[in-house]
């Protein structure tokens, strides 16, 4: 299902990554080559994975193992 609201000719559905796929069909919404599903961050382009756990992406995490 898209966000658009089909009455109103200028709602348009979101596209982050700007693709033409609306967010709601896109497997890739952020546009980082890693799918939804396995992106965990599926809305942000500079980040996809967190090895500790700590809810910061790996790329920003000056400390990406908790040693």
């Amino acid at each position: 299902a898209s966000t658009s609201l089909p009455l109103d000719a200028t709602s348009t559905p979101a596209d982050m990554d700007a693709d033409l796929t609306c967010d709601a069909l896109d497997s890739d919404r952020d546009g980082d080559n890693y799918g939804n599903a396995a992106d965990v961050f599926p809305d942000d382009v500079n980040e996809w994975t967190d090895n500790d756990a700590d809810g910061t992406g790996d790329n920003g995490d000056t400390d990406d193992d908790n040693d």
